[in-house]
């Protein structure tokens, strides 16, 4: 009986449209890394509305090119008020989730972040996008949505 109250509970959580639409990102600033985790069919079908020439991400070297247009567009880092250019630097998949990989290059000490991460908010509006700042030993968190989508800390 336990088990089946089990299952019936989790349901939802094993569906195949899931209901939570979240990405993590991970920025550190000495490594001057980001890595952002996503689910695979929220990028997927996002990159199609992007692009409606996109194919499907097996294809990695040909998808490059728009991974990095559109997450520079969705995603952008300001240190000390001067934007910063990321460049892809690869990605990896792990059960339903991708996990990209974008390299900056930034030399001066850094006092204050801004970022800005409406990915995915134009086709899930329920998307949150938890950033994780990491800069030396200090770390620091926004939580961005589509009524709040940018976000500032001071280190």
């Amino acid at each position: 009986m336990r088990w089946l109250i089990f299952l019936t509970a989790a349901a939802p959580i094993f569906s195949e449209d899931h209901a939570i639409y979240l990405s993590l990102v991970d920025v550190d600033l000495n490594a001057q890394k980001i890595t952002i985790k996503v689910f695979s069919d929220d990028l997927e079908d996002c990159l199609k509305n992007f692009d409606p020439n996109y194919t499907l991400l097996k294809d990695s070297s040909r998808n490059q090119e728009k991974l990095e247009n559109y997450f520079q567009q969705r995603l952008l880092l300001a240190i000390n008020g001067e934007s910063v250019i990321f460049s892809f630097s690869g990605a990896s998949v792990e059960n339903d989730a991708h996990f990209l990989v974008f390299s900056f290059q930034y030399p001066k000490s850094i006092s204050t972040v801004k970022v800005k991460a409406d990915f995915f908010m134009e086709l899930f509006p329920t998307q949150s996008n938890v950033i994780n700042l990491k800069n030396g030993q200090e770390q620091l968190f926004l939580r961005l949505t589509k009524g709040e989508s940018e976000g500032q800390v001071d280190f």
